[in-house]
């Protein structure tokens, strides 16, 4: 690994072993910081030694004395001796398209337009393959937009292109 992931594992590393009573740290979108799964192509150009990352990052989750959690969307790139080193973990499924259908219809019904435009758009969020925060998108992208001089068809047009991005 390189050395501003070494440099950072060990900042979060000093961090975590000093005893923060009453606490909880939280690291979001960590999963780039505990990747430990070895690839043939990091055997390759390593050298056969695989990484040197795995060690310090277990040693870190074995040797930390607070409360910690940590948020990752995935956990492919961990390696299975890594995972174990959870206390416990939970496993969010996506939201099904029912429940992102019902979030929109509840975020759009404080929006003022026709009732065709608010099925439309409920619509597509059952479409795509969105999460909650691209059903803000949605509404942030409508309430920018000026509903009495924008046709329907314009919104869910910009509404699409606001979900196929997310």
């Amino acid at each position: 690994y390189n050395d501003a992931e070494k440099h950072a594992l060990n900042r979060l590393n000093s961090l975590l072993s000093l005893p923060k009573k009453d606490s909880v740290i939280i690291v979001d979108e960590a999963e780039n910081l505990l990747s430990t799964r070895v690839s043939f192509f990091d055997l390759l150009l390593s050298g056969g030694s695989g990484s040197s990352k795995k060690g310090t990052v277990n040693k870190m989750l074995e040797n930390s004395v607070n409360k910690v959690i940590w948020i990752l969307n995935y956990t492919s790139p961990l390696d299975e001796s890594t995972l174990r080193r959870f206390t416990y973990s939970i496993h969010f499924r996506e939201m099904s398209r029912t429940m992102l259908r019902n979030i929109a219809d509840s975020k759009l019904n404080k929006i003022k337009m026709s009732s065709e435009l608010h099925e439309n758009l409920v619509d597509l969020c059952g479409k795509y393959h969105v999460t909650g925060a691209s059903v803000d998108n949605m509404v942030k992208t409508i309430q920018g937009m000026d509903l009495s001089k924008n046709s329907e068809a314009t919104v869910v047009s910009d509404v699409q292109k606001v979900l196929e991005a997310n």
